[in-house]
């Protein structure tokens, strides 16, 4: 088996030393080569030797340059691998520098089974967003020499090779002890070696680079030309002229900036670093933001192999498999974000694309909550709401209402509402939320009265038709029994966003509660009528889930008489009424080639009955939700999902709404006693409440997300959309 053995050169790295050692516990040995530290780098070296157990040694030399000083740490490593008698041949020194960190484990297997003839491992480095490789693992029988004042590079020996892996990834945090001087010092180094190889590429490459790190933009951009003019490995003439585009939009040269840009991504159409900085320099100037989208247009076709507009696929998506400073944020996060700006500057057909795309972007996100929240905001302001078969607002008159002959009975108004059908199938029931407050702006709370309490009202009311919303049958309050109290000095009271259980013989809800809770935090409860009073139970949370976590958005339902809520969307969860019984937890993922996320989605309503002629397997339906949250305010954004017979999800629609506001919450749904639509109750500002009849033929049109297989292709996602 092979070992591997940390090789480090370090000078002044006391502040971040340990870290480096920590990631690399678990590798057979520990050389580090200081060259002149004035802190106490050598003894925390030595330190952690001694506490961990761990074999190694530490070496102190004075620096020369970089080439010649990684040289001799190498041959360090070298003699200290002799001297303990390991084979060197089967012996590997993984180079790393002391700001950096081995992020994942090395499988020391893979190594065992390399040739003979692969004498080094180049790995990935990640830098912030940025990729690229290096040679950082080094057979130690071999003679390496590492060339190069600064930015040097090993030399592989002759007739051996090097072999790229895809694992582990270096993490490079760029804060060494000796970077005050840095550029400086790479400038007088760089040009000691060009005194010596007048026409090296790499040599003057790194030069421009310094002179552009340093903003000296002149000297940036002749060194960089004579880079490029000398030729070679592409890569890295294609990032030079990358630079000097980069040099001259600073110098207010925009011209000269795009024409550089143009070049480099004429020589690599897959490489996005060249085309993204030209949207965002056309994208600064309002007269130029047509030039930004074509771009951007010409650069998603040729990513994605189709036609931005109509989802005509027209070939094989590019492939980027270079190494040199690959901007992964680009196609990871810049080019959703200027799409989502761009696109609405453009015109319609330029809308509905950017809506489309980012809409499936979304169900397949690899970025963080921050990134995406980010995203999610520019979506807002295209105007993609359905249009339902019918819409009534909720405004039951205040006289007949329980509150009535109250003093502050006009305080309370209605919003959120929820809505099932009864038992028998022959009318609906409908709980309606009715609070003190309202938000303005999406993030302002006002009061109409009891100022500085957040106050909960429900009503319980029984139809027999969809056509008498505002004149129930029946409506009495849901007073929760005294017998269960509230937490004293709680400024949020009563149960909040009652939802029906769906497949219950009687009326009960899952809704959500700080002051009744038993730690003062938002958590679940069931609420229920028995002998005329109404009760509640807190809910058990999951195994694993900590008692402070706040709790919400549970959907209930009962499956055999059974409780139980979905918890979870991915991985997806659903849960027994104790919480102690996982019945199904599985990743939402999709068919071959291809994989969605429902990160960051929370329950809205459902599940209700629902049957499909396009996949006979499904029987429920549900709708999702995720909350934007920004300087604006908040805002929500839904999706219906469907779930087969055994509860496992199948499809997912695109992102739906109603109206362009931006607190716009769904709270219930459920088939119509007819059965060919559904009705969607929703609540707007915290202060309005709506009930929209969707047909269900336009419900399945939206589905364009299939969790088990192929899913809608874009081509026919847009003619769908043409009516919405």
């Amino acid at each position: 088996m092979s070992r591997i053995v940390l090789l480090t050169m370090v000078k002044n790295e006391s502040r971040i030393i340990r870290r480096l050692l920590d990631s690399v516990k678990t590798l057979d040995g520990i050389v580090v080569c200081d060259t002149g530290s004035t802190d106490n780098t050598v003894s925390l070296a030595k330190s952690y030797l001694k506490e961990s157990g761990l074999p190694g040694t530490v070496v102190e030399y004075p620096f020369e340059t970089f080439g010649k000083s990684r040289t001799k740490s190498f041959h360090s490593c070298q003699e200290w691998v002799a001297s303990v008698g390991w084979d060197p041949s089967q012996t590997w020194a993984l180079v790393i520098d002391g700001d950096m960190i081995l992020k994942d484990p090395m499988d020391r297997v893979v190594f065992s089974k390399l040739g003979t003839n692969v004498a080094g491992v180049s790995l990935k480095q990640m830098n912030g967003s940025l990729l690229y490789s290096n040679v950082r693992v080094l057979r130690c029988s071999e003679p390496w020499i590492c060339k190069g004042a600064t930015h040097e590079a090993w030399t592989c020996p002759s007739g051996k090779t090097t072999q790229l892996l895809e694992s582990p990834v270096l993490g490079d945090y760029g804060d060494g002890g000796c970077k005050s001087d840095k550029y400086e010092r790479d400038v007088r180094l760089l040009k000691q070696d060009l005194e010596e190889m007048p026409n090296d590429a790499r040599t003057h490459f790194y030069l421009g680079q310094t002179y552009l790190c340093m903003k000296n933009w002149e000297k940036a951009i002749e060194t960089l030309q004579k880079r490029v003019d000398i030729g070679g490995w592409e890569e890295e003439t294609y990032m030079a002229y990358v630079y000097i585009g980069e040099a001259y939009e600073n110098l207010g040269k925009k011209d000269q900036a795009i024409g550089a840009w143009m070049r480099a991504w004429q020589m690599r159409q897959h490489r996005s670093e060249a085309p993204m900085r030209a949207v965002r320099l056309y994208r600064s100037e309002p007269k130029s933001q047509f030039l930004a989208m074509m771009l951007l247009e010409k650069y998603y076709s040729l990513q994605f192999g189709e036609n931005f507009l109509t989802g005509e696929v027209f070939g094989p998506p590019l492939v980027n498999n270079d190494l040199l400073f690959v901007n992964r944020r680009d196609f990871q996060h810049s080019l959703w974000e200027e799409l989502g700006i761009l696109a609405f500057y453009n015109g319609p057909a330029y809308v509905r694309a950017a809506w489309l795309r980012l809409d499936g972007f979304d169900m397949k996100n690899t970025l963080g909550w921050h990134d995406m929240n980010g995203i999610l905001g520019n979506m807002h302001w295209y105007d993609w709401c359905l249009k339902p078969k019918r819409q009534t607002r909720i405004q039951i008159p205040l006289e007949t209402l329980p509150w009535a002959k109250e003093e502050n009975g006009s305080v309370w108004q209605p919003f959120n509402p929820s809505i099932r059908i009864n038992p028998e199938g022959t009318g609906y029931w409908l709980n309606i939320r009715y609070a003190n407050y309202y938000t303005l702006e999406a993030k302002h709370y006002h009061y109409r009265g009891f100022q500085g309490e957040v106050l909960t009202r429900n009503i319980y009311c029984t139809y027999d038709s969809d056509d008498t919303w505002n004149s129930p049958l029946t409506m009495e309050e849901v007073l929760i029994d005294p017998q269960y109290k509230q937490q004293e000095g709680s400024y949020i009271r009563g149960v909040e966003d009652c939802r029906f259980i769906q497949g219950s013989d009687s009326v009960e809800y899952i809704g959500t509660s700080k002051s009744y809770s038993n730690n003062g935090s938002n958590k679940m409860f069931r609420i229920w009528k028995k002998n005329d009073a109404w009760h509640l139970k807190q809910l058990d949370i999951p195994p694993g889930v900590s008692p402070e976590e706040t709790q919400k958005n549970w959907m209930g339902f009962r499956e055999s008489g059974k409780l139980k809520y979905i918890y979870k969307y991915t991985p997806f969860m659903i849960q027994n009424e104790d919480g102690s019984e996982s019945v199904f937890s599985k990743r939402t993922e999709g068919g071959e080639g291809s994989s969605y996320e429902l990160k960051e989605s929370r329950g809205s309503a459902g599940p209700v009955p629902w049957t499909s002629s396009h996949v006979p397997e499904e029987a429920y339906l549900c709708v999702l939700h995720k909350v934007y949250i920004g300087g604006d305010g908040r805002r929500y954004y839904h999706r219906f999902m469907t779930l087969d017979s055994e509860m496992k999800p199948s499809r997912v629609s695109c992102f739906v709404r109603m109206t362009k506001e931006k607190v716009e919450y769904w709270s219930g749904m459920c088939p119509s006693i007819s059965g060919d639509s559904y009705w969607i109750t929703y609540g707007l500002k915290d202060s309005e409440g709506y009930l929209a009849e969707m047909p269900k033929e336009e419900i399945e049109s939206l589905m364009f997300y299939n969790l088990k297989g192929p899913s809608v292709p874009s081509k026919e996602q847009f003619a769908r959309l043409k009516n919405f």
